[in-house]
C-alpha cells in the first residue's frame, strides 16, 4: 500500500449517491470529514488502494457502505451502515469514520489516547439510568464503539511497521442503525382501483388513507367513492337503466415483510340505485371483511409505489329494491386491483 508524507497510508476516494440520495452530503464534506478525524489528507489520485463509498436508497432508508479495493480491484472488506433518510449527516459522518479506521488503523488508537478523562458523576443515578447513558446515542457512537471493542489504546503504532494488509483491520460486519422496526411515522395515500361484484357491472373508484407505522405493523383507514356508472338490469317488467354510486370507509392492521404487506379489513358503506329515466330508487347500507395483499416499492426518500388487491366477503346483503322489487343484491364475495401512491411523513 503506498505511503504518503510521514509514512502514513493513503487511498483513492470514489463516491457516489444513487437516485433518492441526492441531498446527503457531497464528496467533499466527506472528504473534510475524513481529514479532520486523521489529521492530515489521505487522499490521492495514483494510490495503490482505492475506496468505493456509496450512499443509496433501499427499502425506504439510505444505506451507506465503505469497500476497500486493492490494487488488482479486490474487494479486501466493507462496511455497511443504515440510517433514516433525515439523518444524512449522521450517515456520511459514520462513513468518514469507517474509511479513517480502515486507512489508518492507528488512528483509532491515537483518537481514544487523546479523549480527556471523563469528568466525575454528578449525583448518583439508578443503575438502569446508568445502563442507558452508555449506550451509544448515534450511529457515529455505535461505529466507534463497535471499533473499540478491540482496540489496542496502548501507544500507536508505528505506520512503518503496518503491513497494509487492510482486509484484517476491516472485517465485513453490518450496522443496522436504525433498523426496519425502529418506524413509527405517519403517511397518507391515493389509490386507484377496479371493483368487481360491487356494484352491478364493473367499475371504478379510489380512496385516500391515513396510515400510521409500529414497527413492522401499521393501521390503515381509508374514504373511498366509486365512480357513478350506468347500467342495464333486467327486471320482470323489463329493462331498467339503473344509475349507481357506492361511498365507503374501511379500516384494519397490517403487517410488513418488505417489500410485501397484508392487511386485515373491515368495511361498511351506502349504496346508492336511481332510475336514469324517471324518479325512482334508494340507497342501502353493507358492510365486508376480508384481507388486502400487497407489494411497495420505495420510489425516494419518502414516497413509494403500490399494487395492491382486496378480496371481501360481504357481512350484510341487503336488497336494493325499486318499486317493491328487488332489482340487485350484492354477491357473497367482492374484490379489487389497483394501485396507489403513499407519502410517509420523516
Amino acid at each position: 500500500m503506498s505511503c504518503g508524507a510521514g509514512a502514513f497510508p493513503v487511498s483513492r476516494l470514489v463516491y457516489t449517491r444513487s437516485a433518492g440520495a441526492e441531498q446527503c452530503p457531497d464528496e467533499a464534506t466527506l472528504r473534510r470529514a475524513v481529514v479532520e478525524r486523521l489529521g492530515y489528507d489521505p487522499f490521492l489520485p495514483n494510490a495503490d488502494h482505492t475506496i468505493v463509498a456509496t450512499i443509496d436508497l433501499a427499502r425506504d432508508k439510505l444505506r451507506g457502505e465503505a469497500r476497500l479495493l486493492d490494487d488488482h480491484g479486490v474487494v479486501r472488506g466493507s462496511r455497511e451502515h443504515w440510517s433514516r433518510p433525515a439523518q444524512c449527516d449522521e450517515l456520511v459522518r459514520a462513513l468518514a469514520l469507517s474509511i479513517s479506521i480502515s486507512i489508518d488503523p492507528a488512528s483509532l488508537g491515537r483518537r481514544v489516547l487523546s479523549r480527556p478523562p471523563p469528568p466525575p458523576p454528578v449525583a448518583k443515578r439508578a443503575s438502569t439510568k446508568k445502563a442507558s447513558s452508555n449506550a451509544p446515542r448515534t450511529l457515529v457512537d455505535a461505529v466507534l464503539a463497535r471499533a473499540e471493542i478491540g482496540a489496542n489504546v496502548g501507544p500507536a503504532a508505528d505506520p512503518e511497521e503496518d503491513d497494509g494488509d487492510m482486509g484484517e483491520t476491516m472485517e465485513p460486519f453490518q450496522m443496522t442503525w436504525p433498523s426496519d422496526t425502529d418506524e413509527n411515522r405517519w403517511g397518507v395515500g391515493v389509490d386507484m382501483r377496479a371493483l368487481f361484484n360491487v356494484s352491478p357491472i364493473t367499475t371504478v373508484g379510489g380512496a385516500f388513507s391515513v396510515t400510521r407505522r409500529w414497527h413492522r405493523w401499521s393501521g390503515v383507514i381509508e374514504l373511498g367513492v366509486e365512480a357513478p356508472t350506468l347500467s342495464e338490469i333486467q327486471t320482470g317488467n323489463g329493462t331498467v337503466n339503473l344509475q349507481t354510486s357506492h361511498r365507503w370507509i374501511a379500516g384494519g392492521p397490517c403487517a410488513h415483510l418488505e417489500p410485501t404487506f397484508v392487511c386485515g379489513l373491515i368495511t361498511g358503506g351506502r349504496f346508492a340505485a336511481h332510475r336514469a329515466d324517471r324518479d325512482g330508487g334508494g340507497t342501502e347500507t353493507g358492510m365486508a371483511t376480508g384481507a388486502r395483499f400487497g407489494l411497495e416499492v420505495p420510489l425516494s426518500a419518502g414516497f413509494a409505489f403500490r399494487l395492491q388487491s382486496d378480496v371481501l366477503a360481504t357481512l350484510v346483503r341487503r336488497p336494493v329494491t325499486l318499486e317493491g322489487t328487488e332489482i340487485w343484491r350484492a354477491p357473497a364475495l367482492s374484490m379489487s386491483v389497483g394501485a396507489a401512491l403513499r407519502y410517509r411523513f420523516p
